[in-house]
């Protein structure tokens, strides 16, 4: 383990989050477990006309890419089969998903309806 690095950091760059693996395979020589805990960019808003799309843009690279960066560069170095599945498009339904509870939860005292529709491939 390489040990905890501020968020913030980790989005400094997409070669910054990627040299995150490369240094653990070449001073460890391997990877066995890959806890990938980055994203702790959170932004209290209470309105959501007060988010600027700069901050959306942020946290999403903070919480998701760094995420994304990490795991791509790891699997060449772990044991894995992988699954036909459509990572990208399930990780944008589970994202659609969780920001319709967050929206209907803000919106509900105004008398907003938020409903998803979130459909699998067709």
């Amino acid at each position: 383990m390489l040990g905890y690095l501020p968020a913030e950091q980790v989005d400094a760059d997409e070669t910054f989050a990627r040299s995150l693996i490369t240094t653990t395979v070449r001073e460890l020589g391997g990877i066995d477990l890959l806890a990938n805990i980055a994203g702790g960019r959170q932004q209290f808003v209470e309105n959501l006309l007060d988010l600027t799309s700069e901050s959306f843009e942020k946290t999403f690279r903070i919480n998701v890419n760094s995420l994304f960066w990490v795991i791509q560069e790891a699997l060449p170095h772990v044991p894995y089969s992988p699954s036909p599945i459509l990572v990208d498009y399930a990780s944008t339904k589970a994202t659609i998903n969780t920001m319709s509870k967050s929206l209907a939860q803000q919106l509900a005292p105004h008398g907003i309806r938020v409903n998803v529709v979130a459909p699998g491939p067709i």
